[in-house]
């Protein structure tokens, strides 16, 4: 069902309620304009055959910028859902190590079932410290189309430091992820599985990394089936890091 859309002006606790609402088969759509928010919460699910659609009317039309530079989308133990076709702008302000401003987070204690069938397409996140980075097992996301420039840059006061170690540009631990077609910069590990889980069967192919402060590709903690192909890297202090062994 084609749910009212989002108007510009919609305040964080509008635009939280119409996804507190969304049911399988549901479609939301920003119409073009500038909304803040900060930690918005995507916390129901679809099913395989009705996911959810959140999208914006055009990619750069619709912009959901954070005014405290945290969380900007943040998916709590939800599956099923395509978010796709907006930008997200974060604080634009590197935070160093501690990585405060987050385009999307997936989020979930350890005893909560891994999130499912998520898609994120088309699009653009900027001035964030971390891009798209899932902090417990995931299974079967789609990652591609997006471009993501990070708060890192290429100089000598980023890589002559720690400061970039903890930015990660899009990080999917679990199982049956495949990340293909996206371009980062500015950003320490730019691609990467990470996360003490059983990585198996994740993929990364066709993107193009413009600089990387730390790993082009952190496969840290992989198991088996984790591959890393067909990407063009044009900087990065390390090309690939397999820890442990």
């Amino acid at each position: 069902a084609l749910r009212p859309p989002l108007a510009p002006g919609s305040t964080q606790s509008q635009i939280q309620a119409a996804f507190d609402q969304m049911e399988p088969g549901d479609v939301i759509q920003f119409r073009n304009g500038t909304y803040t928010v900060d930690d918005l919460l995507i916390r129901r699910s679809g099913t395989p055959s009705k996911p959810i659609y959140i999208r914006g009317e055009t990619r750069t039309g619709v912009v959901l910028k954070s005014s405290l530079g945290g969380n900007i989308v943040r998916f709590l133990e939800a599956s099923d859902v395509i978010l796709e076709s907006l930008t997200l702008e974060g604080s634009n302000s590197d935070s160093g190590t501690k990585a405060r401003s987050r385009g999307i987070s997936f989020w979930g204690d350890d005893n909560s079932s891994p999130q499912r069938r998520v898609t994120v397409r088309q699009l653009t996140i900027v001035g964030v410290d971390m891009g798209i980075a899932a902090w417990k097992s995931t299974q079967q996301l789609l990652v591609y189309d997006n471009m993501l420039i990070g708060n890192n840059k290429w100089d000598k006061e980023f890589l002559e430091s720690n400061r970039t170690w903890n930015d990660d540009g899009i990080r999917v631990p679990g199982q049956g992820n495949a990340v293909f077609n996206n371009s980062l910069s500015g950003f320490g590990d730019s691609l990467a599985v990470h996360s003490n889980v059983q990585n198996v069967g994740v993929h990364f192919y066709r993107n193009e990394i413009k600089f990387s402060g730390d790993d082009a590709f952190e496969g840290d903690h992989a198991v088996r089936n984790v591959t890393f192909y067909d990407n063009r890297v044009h900087n990065a202090m390390t090309l690939v890091s397999f820890d442990p062994v």
